[in-house]
């Protein structure tokens, strides 16, 4: 070992030793790992579902697409948007403390996420996954209501423009 790696290793330990340093239990490292696992995987798989939602939604109704488009941009729940945006800033701080992405710019990493989610939203739709989980799945009951509702929304709308 070089000198200055001796110096730096004993200078740790006697901090160590002296209680300036505690050391955290390794369990305290694995329950982070998992959490911040399934927290970067749930998010990720629902701003997916959403895109994919978002263009089906606009896809599937032809002239009426604007009006869906304005219809899903003013029932949107936005404080999600800024829950979004920390949950990524503390995940990428998070994510900094592991030594896999101290390389890594933190705009590589945050556009790196950011196009895997809408590329992924846009393929989801375009190999017509939206469309299975209209007719069957577990989103068929919530789908089948969100249409239902908006076709009386407009038809009154129609009529009242009458």
């Amino acid at each position: 070992m070089s000198e200055e790696l001796k110096n730096i290793t004993n200078n740790i330990m006697e901090q160590i030793d002296k209680g300036k340093i505690k050391m955290k239990p390794k369990i305290y490292f694995i329950i982070g790992s998992i959490i911040t696992f399934f927290g970067l995987i749930s998010s990720m798989i629902v701003s997916v579902f959403l895109i994919g939602l978002i263009r089906f939604s606009i896809r599937s109704n032809g002239r009426m697409a604007q009006y869906r488009f304005d219809q899903i941009l003013s029932n949107f729940p936005w404080w999600t948007t800024i829950f979004a945006i920390i949950s990524l800033i503390i995940g990428i701080w998070l994510i900094r403390k592991y030594d896999f992405s101290y390389k890594k710019k933190n705009v590589t990493i945050i556009l790196g996420f950011i196009l895997a989610i809408i590329i992924t939203g846009y393929t989801i739709d375009a190999i017509g996954l939206n469309d299975t989980l209209l007719h069957r799945g577990p989103m068929q009951g919530m789908m089948q209501n969100y249409f239902k509702g908006n076709k009386i929304q407009v038809q009154d709308e129609y009529m009242m423009n009458k």
